[in-house]
C-alpha cells in the first residue's frame, strides 16, 4: 500500500472543508432561526438564571419587574434568591394572594422589608422553608407574616411538591426548546425582536424590565417581591368603577360548583393541621415573631363559603377554632374579612380571593394596630401608610401610570376636536 503524498492530503482537506462549507450553508437557517429568538429571550432577561436577574434587580437603583413568560415562572427559585440578597427582617409568606404587601407600607422600614408571595402555597413547602431557617440556608426574619389559605388544612389539597427544591429551568435544554417552540406558535419572534430593539422598558410606569412579561403587559415582580399587577387594570377599574373577577373561571363559580380548591367533601386533615402548628412553634423556636394572616375574599365569596351547606363547617373551622387554637399557642392572627370590614367595595379586589394593594394596605394598618409593644412592628409608621392610602389612584393601586393617563387624554381631546369640526 502507497503511503499517502501530501498532493492527496491537501486535495482530501479540501474535499472535507467543502463539505463543511455546505453543511454549514445547510444548517445556517435552522442556526439562525434558534440563535435570533434565543439571543432575543436572553437580551430581553427572559433566559436570564433567576440568581443573575435578582442580582440585577437588587442592584439598580430604580424600580424593576422581572417576570417570565416563555419559561416556568419558578417564584420559589427566584424568591429563595432574592431572599439570600436582601436578608430582610420582615417577610411575608404564601401564596399569590399576600403579593400586594408593598415595602413603603412598612416605613421607615422598607428596606427590611421583602414579600415572598408565591413562594409558598402548602404545608410541605412551609416544612422546607424552615427546614432551610434551621440549616441556615436561608437567613432568618425577625418577623413572619405567613397567609394560609384554608386548602393548606383540607383533606382533598395535595401539593407535594416544592417550588424551592426546584432547579432553575435556564439550565435545561428542554425548557428552552419549549421556550423557542412557543415563540413560534404565537408568532411573537417579529413583536420579540421588536421589543429588544425599541425598549426594555414595561409600558404606562416605564418601569426597567426584566423578562418578557413586563415589557408586554407591564406586569411582573417589583424589588420587594410584591406583584405589579398590568396597569390596564388601574384604568379600567377607574374608568367602570365595577368589580371584575379576572380568575378563569372565577372564584365565585368555583365556589358555588365546589371547584379546584373548593372541591367536596371539604373536610380539615387533623394531620395537616398538627404538623402546620408544629412548623409554626418551630419557626417561633427560632425567635421569630409569627404573624398569621388568613387572606381576604369579595363580599360574594365570603357569603358563599359560610352559607354553602357543604363548605361551611370546613370554613367555620378555618375561621373559628382555627384561629382560636393559633391565639392559643401565642400567634397574632387575622381572620379572612371583605372589603365592606374597612369600608371599602369590591372594586378592590383583584379577583375573589386577591386583594389589591390598597385594601393590602388597610390589612397592613390592622398588623399594625394589633401588634404586641415589643414587636419590629410598632417602629413601622402607621401615619405615613394611611396618608398613602388616602392619597391612593384608585382602590386597586397607590400610583396612577402617567403615562396611559396622558395617552387616554390625549386620544379623547383629539375625538372631541374631530366630532366638534364635523364631518
Amino acid at each position: 500500500m502507497q503511503p499517502q503524498t501530501s498532493t492527496d492530503q491537501q486535495t482530501d482537506q479540501h474535499t472535507a472543508w467543502k463539505l463543511c462549507r455546505r453543511l454549514m450553508w445547510f444548517l445556517s437557517p435552522i442556526v439562525i432561526l434558534v440563535l435570533v429568538p434565543e439571543l432575543a429571550l436572553w437580551k430581553t432577561g427572559e433566559t436570564w438564571p433567576a440568581n443573575h436577574a435578582a442580582y440585577k434587580q437588587q442592584t439598580t437603583t430604580e424600580e424593576t419587574l422581572y417576570s417570565r413568560e416563555f419559561l416556568s415562572q419558578q417564584f420559589g427559585v427566584y424568591k429563595f434568591a432574592t431572599i439570600q440578597l436582601r436578608n430582610p427582617k420582615i417577610i411575608a409568606l404564601g401564596s399569590s394572594r399576600v403579593m400586594q404587601f408593598r415595602d413603603f407600607m412598612f416605613s421607615p422600614l422598607e428596606d427590611s422589608f421583602y414579600n415572598a408571595g408565591g413562594m409558598i402555597q402548602s404545608v410541605t413547602e412551609l416544612n422546607e422553608y424552615v427546614d432551610l431557617l434551621e440549616n441556615q440556608q436561608l437567613p432568618r426574619p425577625e418577623i413572619a407574616i405567613i397567609g394560609i389559605d384554608p386548602w393548606w388544612i383540607k383533606s382533598e389539597y395535595e401539593r407535594d411538591k416544592s417550588w424551592l427544591s426546584q432547579q432553575d429551568e435556564t439550565y435545561h435544554f428542554a425548557a428552552h426548546v419549549n421556550a423557542l417552540r412557543t415563540l413560534v406558535r404565537r408568532n411573537r419572534i417579529p413583536e420579540l425582536t421588536t421589543a429588544i430593539i425599541h425598549s426594555n422598558r414595561s409600558p404606562y410606569f416605564g418601569y426597567r424590565a426584566i423578562g418578557t412579561a413586563p415589557i408586554k403587559y407591564g406586569s411582573g415582580f417589583r424589588k420587594d417581591g410584591s406583584w405589579q399587577y398590568s396597569p390596564k387594570i388601574l384604568l379600567e377599574i377607574v374608568e367602570t368603577h365595577q368589580f371584575i373577577d379576572r380568575e378563569d373561571p372565577p372564584i365565585i363559580e368555583r365556589i358555588r360548583f365546589h371547584l379546584g380548591n373548593f372541591s367536596v367533601p371539604a373536610t380539615v386533615d387533623p394531620a395537616k393541621t398538627s404538623r402546620l402548628f408544629s412548623l409554626l412553634e418551630r419557626l417561633q423556636t427560632l425567635g421569630i415573631e409569627v404573624i398569621v394572616l388568613l387572606p381576604p375574599y369579595s363580599s360574594d365569596c365570603m357569603h358563599a363559603l359560610s352559607t354553602d351547606a357543604k363548605l361551611k363547617p370546613w370554613w367555620d373551622f378555618y375561621q373559628t377554632r382555627f384561629v382560636e387554637s393559633l391565639r392559643s399557642h401565642g400567634m397574632h392572627v387575622n381572620p379572612a374579612v371583605a372589603p365592606q370590614d374597612f369600608g371599602l367595595d369590591d372594586t378592590s379586589m383583584i379577583d375573589g380571593y386577591h386583594p389589591g394593594e390598597v385594601f393590602m394596605g388597610h390589612i397592613a394598618l390592622e398588623l399594625l394596630r394589633t401588634a404586641p409593644p415589643e414587636s419590629l412592628l410598632k417602629q413601622v409608621s402607621a401615619q405615613a401608610l394611611q396618608a398613602k392610602i388616602d392619597s391612593a389612584f384608585s382602590p386597586l393601586g397607590f400610583a396612577s401610570p402617567e403615562k396611559a393617563i396622558s395617552a387616554s387624554r390625549d386620544a379623547k381631546a383629539i375625538a372631541l376636536t374631530s366630532d366638534a369640526a364635523g364631518p
